[in-house]
């Protein structure tokens, strides 16, 4: 895949529990924390797990999230990670002009690692810009 230089590059990475957003830069692979809040689904807090009702709520809160930033153009391509069941949901919620702006989608549980790691398991998906 390759990342337009010339394009905001956004990286969602969520799962059931919680949604963080980042820039992502791919000469050198860099990702740096969108300054927004984190989202987090309440019902992980107090439940442990989270059904799977509460996950498909949580998907419809983070694509209106993302809908939000696109309207303000706060990013030009975007980067999906999410375990399967939730890639489903947010493709399902994400309307046709943002998943015009879905590059890369990545059905994998990378919510709770660190940039660092992140950016280590990504780099496999990147091919660098031309």
């Amino acid at each position: 895949m390759i990342i337009d230089r010339d394009k905001i590059c956004w990286l969602l990475v969520c799962d059931g529990a919680s949604a963080h957003f980042h820039v992502l830069q791919n000469r050198p692979l860099h990702i740096e924390p969108v300054p927004l809040p984190r989202l987090r689904n309440d019902a992980s807090e107090r439940h442990g797990s989270v059904p799977a009702e509460k996950k498909d709520r949580f998907a419809a809160e983070i694509a209106a999230a993302v809908s939000t930033a696109a309207s303000k153009k706060l990013f030009q391509s975007l980067v999906l990670v999410a375990p399967p069941h939730m890639l489903g949901e947010l493709r399902r919620d994400l309307g046709p002009e943002i998943q015009k702006m879905v590059v890369l989608e990545i059905a994998s549980d990378w919510a709770n690692l660190s940039s660092t790691d992140l950016a280590a398991h990504l780099k496999p998906h990147l091919m660098p810009a031309v």
